[in-house]
């Protein structure tokens, strides 16, 4: 049986951690990082890969301090050693069918980004720096020192109060994840998906434009929230937390249950090439336990199936739809493999034959 138990500890004025027992746990980390926010931050201004990188952080940079050539040739060195380095060997085959991790969240994305770990492993530049030394060569190394020193004045005028700022939101997330119960419930999720090995996982939050949104960026075991610390930094978002823990849990799954309950499902339910390949069942999973089982225990007035609970209306909705046989099985200690994918792809397929009704008419 995986033991888990959160224990919080604030290791510094502002940051928090989980602490992990003896064996089988899972360790939480939630904390303010100097070198993760100036690394998140400076990694998505330079937008050194489209997409991937968040536009937002370069929009604002440009317009609040412009852009020079010489920090053109920088962004491009940049672009260039972060794309040498950058490797996971499940970002294709895209279809769920022909990846190793079939629909579900994939293990390579872990030890994807050595560089970025290097940061977000660290709580300083110093650290952070010291860190990277054993990941590239040496000229790469005085590049990124370079890189960093000619952006400070500006970087550093952002998040001179992060510290502070992001102190309220750091504690509310703190004392969610400290309620009774937590603990038992993240270790019967791990029972759920048939988890046995331990997990660790630090939540950090960095810098974001004041925009009237935030975004939380799951990186391997990190998850970044992006939340402006003058507009979103008093939020207490534990239910989002929750949310991307569960992908970390579900990406543990061995690959041949992963590409064994992918194939199930998709044979009865035929949407394989229509939806993203999170969409169909990791996303929904993720917001069912993440956020309604959730929720309902532990977070009762953010309790609602009747609000958007995800920016796409499939995962929203078939969330919906598998919650009560979710967590019927969920309760009586059932594990993914006991029948929730037939109860599942019946359900999705019902969708599916619904919607093509509808288009046919």
């Amino acid at each position: 049986m995986i033991r888990l138990l959160l224990i919080i500890l604030l290791t510094s004025q502002f940051s928090t951690a989980l602490s992990k027992t003896v064996n089988n746990s899972v360790k939480i980390d939630v904390l303010y990082s100097e070198s993760a926010d100036i690394f998140d931050l400076m990694d998505n201004v330079s937008n050194w890969w489209p997409g991937f990188t968040e536009v937002e952080y370069s929009k604002f940079w440009h317009k609040k301090f412009g852009i020079k050539k010489e920090d053109k040739l920088l962004f491009k060195k940049y672009t260039a050693i972060r794309q040498k380095y950058y490797h996971d060997p499940d970002q294709k085959p895209k279809s769920p069918l022909k990846n190793r991790n079939g629909f579900f969240s994939t293990l390579g994305s872990v030890n994807a980004d050595p560089i970025a770990e290097a940061f977000y492993s660290s709580n300083s530049m110093q650290q952070g720096l010291k860190k990277l030394a054993q990941i590239i060569n040496k000229k790469e190394l005085q590049f990124f020192k370079k890189f960093y020193v000619h952006f400070k004045p500006n970087y550093s005028s952002l998040i001179s109060k992060s510290p502070e700022q992001y102190s309220v939101a750091i504690n509310k997330v703190r004392a969610s994840l400290n309620k009774p119960g937590i603990s038992e419930y993240f270790n019967n999720i791990s029972q759920f998906y048939n988890i046995k090995s331990p997990l660790s996982y630090r939540v950090i939050y960095t810098w974001w434009p004041p925009l009237n949104r935030t975004n939380a960026s799951p990186t391997g075991k990190y998850l970044v929230m992006r939340y402006n610390p003058s507009k979103h930094g008093y939020l207490d978002d534990s239910d989002i937390v929750a949310h991307e823990i569960i992908h970390s849990i579900s990406a543990q799954q061995k690959f041949k249950q992963k590409a064994e309950l992918t194939n199930k499902f998709l044979n009865k339910c035929k949407v394989n090439g229509l939806l993203k390949r999170y969409e169909i069942l990791e996303e929904p999973l993720a917001v069912v336990f993440g956020q309604l089982i959730f929720n309902k225990k532990f977070e009762p007035k953010k309790f609602s199936l009747s609000s958007n609970l995800y920016r796409n209306m499939w995962v929203s909705s078939f969330a919906r739809q598998i919650y009560l046989p979710l967590q019927k099985r969920f309760e009586s200690g059932e594990k993914i493999t006991d029948g929730f994918i037939e109860d599942a792809s019946l359900i999705c397929n019902e969708f599916h034959m619904a919607a093509n009704q509808l288009n046919s008419n």
